[in-house]
Protein backbone atom coordinates (compact mmCIF):
# COMPACT_ATOMS: atom_id res chain seq x y z
CA UNK A 1 0.00 0.00 0.00
CA UNK A 2 1.07 3.21 -0.98
CA UNK A 3 0.84 5.95 2.20
CA UNK A 4 0.26 9.58 1.93
CA UNK A 5 3.12 12.00 1.79
CA UNK A 6 2.46 13.23 5.41
CA UNK A 7 3.03 9.71 6.61
CA UNK A 8 6.10 9.28 4.99
CA UNK A 9 9.61 10.41 6.43
CA UNK A 10 10.42 13.92 4.05
CA UNK A 11 13.69 13.63 2.55
CA UNK A 12 17.01 15.15 4.11
CA UNK A 13 19.33 17.10 1.43
CA UNK A 14 23.33 15.71 1.86
CA UNK A 15 24.45 19.47 2.79
CA UNK A 16 21.44 19.79 5.61
CA UNK A 17 22.63 16.33 7.01
CA UNK A 18 26.17 17.39 6.49
CA UNK A 19 25.57 20.50 8.84
CA UNK A 20 23.42 19.14 11.08
CA UNK A 21 26.02 16.45 11.77
CA UNK A 22 28.67 19.14 12.22
CA UNK A 23 26.39 21.03 14.58
CA UNK A 24 25.77 17.59 16.31
CA UNK A 25 29.68 17.21 16.85
CA UNK A 26 30.25 20.78 17.86
CA UNK A 27 27.72 20.76 20.75
CA UNK A 28 28.65 17.14 22.26
CA UNK A 29 32.60 18.45 22.42
CA UNK A 30 31.24 21.10 23.76
CA UNK A 31 29.75 19.23 26.35
CA UNK A 32 32.93 16.79 26.55
CA UNK A 33 35.43 19.94 27.50
CA UNK A 34 32.99 21.53 30.40
CA UNK A 35 31.90 24.32 28.64
CA UNK A 36 28.26 24.17 29.65
CA UNK A 37 26.88 27.18 29.19
CA UNK A 38 28.39 27.84 25.76
CA UNK A 39 26.80 24.07 24.99
CA UNK A 40 23.45 24.81 26.49
CA UNK A 41 23.27 28.52 24.15
CA UNK A 42 24.17 25.89 21.06
CA UNK A 43 21.86 23.38 22.24
CA UNK A 44 19.18 26.62 22.23
CA UNK A 45 19.81 27.78 18.91
CA UNK A 46 19.90 24.30 17.37
CA UNK A 47 16.48 23.56 18.68
CA UNK A 48 15.60 26.44 17.65
CA UNK A 49 16.15 26.13 14.18
CA UNK A 50 15.19 21.98 14.09
CA UNK A 51 11.81 22.27 16.05
CA UNK A 52 12.76 20.26 18.34
CA UNK A 53 13.90 20.23 21.91
CA UNK A 54 16.78 18.08 22.57
CA UNK A 55 18.94 18.38 26.06
CA UNK A 56 22.49 18.15 26.75
CA UNK A 57 21.95 13.86 27.51
CA UNK A 58 21.49 14.09 23.77
CA UNK A 59 24.20 15.21 22.59
CA UNK A 60 26.89 14.17 24.98
CA UNK A 61 25.69 10.21 24.88
CA UNK A 62 24.23 9.93 21.27
CA UNK A 63 26.82 7.73 20.28
CA UNK A 64 25.56 4.92 22.82
CA UNK A 65 22.80 4.56 21.38
CA UNK A 66 22.20 5.37 17.68
CA UNK A 67 24.76 6.51 14.47
CA UNK A 68 25.36 10.23 13.96
CA UNK A 69 23.81 10.23 10.83
CA UNK A 70 20.29 8.68 12.15
CA UNK A 71 20.82 11.85 14.92
CA UNK A 72 21.20 14.23 11.90
CA UNK A 73 18.20 12.56 10.00
CA UNK A 74 16.26 13.02 12.64
CA UNK A 75 16.99 16.74 13.91
CA UNK A 76 17.19 17.52 10.28
CA UNK A 77 13.32 16.44 9.78
CA UNK A 78 10.97 18.44 10.86
CA UNK A 79 8.89 16.86 14.62
CA UNK A 80 6.85 14.11 13.86
CA UNK A 81 3.26 15.56 12.47
CA UNK A 82 -0.08 14.67 14.47
CA UNK A 83 -2.45 12.77 12.15
CA UNK A 84 -5.82 13.79 13.06
CA UNK A 85 -7.03 11.45 10.64
CA UNK A 86 -5.88 7.87 10.06
CA UNK A 87 -7.38 4.82 7.95
CA UNK A 88 -7.37 1.49 9.33
CA UNK A 89 -5.66 0.41 6.03
CA UNK A 90 -2.82 3.03 7.02
CA UNK A 91 -2.00 2.13 10.15
CA UNK A 92 -2.04 -1.13 9.39
CA UNK A 93 1.24 -0.40 6.89
CA UNK A 94 2.58 1.58 9.16
CA UNK A 95 2.70 -0.85 12.00
CA UNK A 96 3.64 -3.22 9.04
CA UNK A 97 6.79 -1.57 7.84
CA UNK A 98 7.56 -1.27 12.00
CA UNK A 99 7.63 -4.52 12.24
CA UNK A 100 9.83 -5.40 9.29
CA UNK A 101 12.13 -3.32 9.77
CA UNK A 102 11.76 -0.95 7.04
CA UNK A 103 14.33 2.03 6.22
CA UNK A 104 12.99 5.04 7.94
CA UNK A 105 10.61 3.28 9.94
CA UNK A 106 11.63 4.94 12.45
CA UNK A 107 10.22 8.32 11.62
Amino acid sequence: MDLRSELLPPPVPQDRLGETCQEIECIAALIALGKSEVADGAIAAFNETTSHSYKPHDFAHYQSWRDLKDFAKEAARPARPHMASITHDELTEIVQRILAGAPESDY
